[in-house]
């Protein structure tokens, strides 16, 4: 893997903390640890990490302001959070806040490793789309609302959370499904036959 393989995991529980961290270095993996949300966002900061995991309950924020900040602080970071059963609105909202994926517990080691490894790869895989020139999947206009729009999308596409576009009549929903799953093709191609 051509970039850093330092990984941030955000987890209160002290025991859930020392498994992931198992699984995670077993794996190749460095894991800076922290046990609340503003360590995580000082570790982040200090470490630059690409790949956060976390717990979207944790015992000093709300684990959605914490990905905002996150995001915030780096468009490029990749966020996967840790969820119970009871609250996929919690992941919802976290996937909205810019999270790249969640994890429903109870999870395999297997699915955790998994959904790390999709997260790298698309931190790895900078497509070659100029954001510049306009030129995005059909798409024209290089504004800073459209750019916002095109950097969604590259956000979305590697999540295999379903996508749900609204807008109104000629806004280019078609357009814009078509994209995210294009991208999402362009990041995938390589898996392709293992299908």
């Amino acid at each position: 893997m051509g970039m850093s393989q330092r990984l941030l995991l955000i987890e209160d529980t002290a025991t859930l903390q020392m498994i992931y961290c198992a699984n995670l270095v077993g794996a190749g993996y460095e894991v800076d640890v922290a046990s609340s949300g503003a360590q995580g966002l000082e570790k982040f900061q200090s470490n630059s990490n690409y790949v956060v995991i976390m717990d979207l309950f944790l015992p000093d924020m709300d684990g959605v302001e914490v990905i905002r900040k996150l995001v915030q602080e780096n468009p490029q970071a990749k966020i996967i959070v840790i969820t119970s059963n009871g609250s996929v609105n919690r992941a919802v909202e976290a996937m909205r806040a810019g999270a790249f994926d969640f994890l429903l517990k109870p999870f395999s080691d297997e699915r955790l490793l998994a959904t790390v490894s999709l997260a790298q790869e698309s931190v790895e895989a900078r497509p070659e789309i100029d954001l510049e020139t306009g030129n995005f999947y059909g798409f024209l206009g290089r504004g800073p609302i459209m750019q916002d729009m095109y950097r969604k999308i590259m956000r979305i596409a590697p999540s295999t959370a379903p996508v749900f576009v609204i807008g109104e009549r000629g806004a280019g929903k078609d357009t814009c499904a078509r994209a995210i799953h294009d991208h999402s093709c362009l990041l995938y191609t390589s898996d392709a036959a293992d299908d």
